[in-house]
């Protein structure tokens, strides 16, 4: 009897997990639906619960569980749909460009009518309702009585007028008449005007050389982000082929096997071959610092360029509640990423561990 109690309860959690599995995806797909032909889809990751949207070269990535209120108002174009966070706490990652990394807590979606606004915030409702605990569910769709007008002013140009001097003109009588000639308080005024024509200009130039400079530095930061994207790939597949051999370099460790690596990944202080589980594994130090809170930060924006090289086939697993870190005493932070097509079975580990002497250190895995 009590085994067939324990049946039936492990049965019924079993279907609760497929259920919700198989209503997110339908969310997500009805979502998409509410926004195909104005905005492209969203690549959801189940495991993760991380929605992510890409548009105009810009990825924005929501953690569904950290979203505080999703709201449907009226505007004097149509409908908007705000997103914000909970407690301000940037649940919404921005990158551009595939490197610059921004944590934003508000995000806005428009809708040219009511209905599909108000599908996109109620599904969207819903798939929030799924990550998130019953006592702290994220608020709703506000009742249309208190929808609000968001109004704003048109923004003019205005183009001030310049009196030009005054001119002289001779005429058939063969008299010479000059116009009356502008009082000290109207020319102080012209040159005040020509003052900030003037000073336009040259904001307008010096505006004109910042852009090229950012343009030009995020250049810069799109190579080396192509170059890093590019070795992590060349890493996957040596360890896909199982061909660590190839970049094995001289020995350091005869006891432990561990090996010096001839590939080294850009950035990191330092590059190896050891073993892990009886498997060769590439290992690339990135940074030990005494402050976790800033390793924090390089990791989040670290596993944003990972995700955003490796793409939306590649799925990230939460590792940092691993039986192996059961007798660890410091913090831990550790996500690996796969293949959910499997048709590349090399793995990528981010982690991110700190000891009891408060020393920290930010690494990635791939074997």
């Amino acid at each position: 009897m009590r085994t067939t109690l324990i049946f039936i309860f492990l049965s019924f959690v079993s279907f609760q997990f497929l259920n919700a599995q198989n209503n997110s995806a339908e969310l997500v797909k009805n979502i998409n639906a509410t926004i195909e032909g104005s905005y492209n889809p969203f690549n959801f990751y189940e495991k993760s619960g991380n929605l992510e949207q890409t548009q105009d070269g810009i990825m924005q990535r929501f953690k569904v569980a950290d979203i505080g209120s999703i709201k449907l108002t009226k505007n004097t174009e149509g409908y908007n749909v705000d997103i914000t966070c909970k407690e301000q706490n940037g649940c919404i990652t921005l990158i551009k460009n595939n490197t610059q990394v921004t944590q934003m807590s508000v995000s806005s979606f428009f809708f040219g009518n009511e209905m599909n606004g108000n599908a996109f915030a109620s599904n969207l409702t819903k798939l929030m309702s799924n990550y998130t605990k019953s006592e702290d569910k994220p608020s709703g769709i506000p009742a249309k009585k208190e929808e609000t007008i968001a109004t704003q002013e048109p923004i003019k140009n205005e183009v001030k007028e310049i009196k030009t001097a005054p001119i002289v003109e001779q005429k058939a009588d063969g008299i010479i008449h000059t116009p009356k000639t502008n009082t000290k308080k109207e020319i102080a005024k012209e040159e005040e005007e020509i003052e900030d024509v003037e000073k336009s200009h040259a904001k307008s130039k010096t505006t004109k050389k910042n852009i090229e400079k950012e343009d030009s530095e995020e250049k810069v930061v799109s190579k080396a982000s192509k170059d890093f994207c590019n070795q992590i790939n060349q890493l996957l597949k040596i360890a896909n082929d199982k061909n660590f051999k190839s970049i094995e370099g001289n020995e350091t460790n005869a006891t432990k096997k561990i090996n010096d690596s001839k590939f080294k990944l850009k950035g990191a202080k330092k590059n190896y071959l050891n073993w892990y589980n009886n498997e060769r594994t590439f290992i690339a130090e990135i940074k030990t610092s005494l402050s976790y809170d800033d390793l924090m930060i390089d990791y989040d924006n670290m596993q944003a360029e990972i995700e955003a090289c490796l793409g939306s086939n590649w799925d990230s697993d939460d590792r940092s509640g691993e039986k192996e870190y059961d007798n660890f005493n410091g913090e831990v932070r550790d996500t690996e990423y796969t293949d959910i097509d499997k048709k590349m079975k090399a793995r990528l580990r981010i982690i991110l561990l700190s000891d009891e002497d408060n020393k920290s250190t930010l690494f990635i895995r791939i074997q």
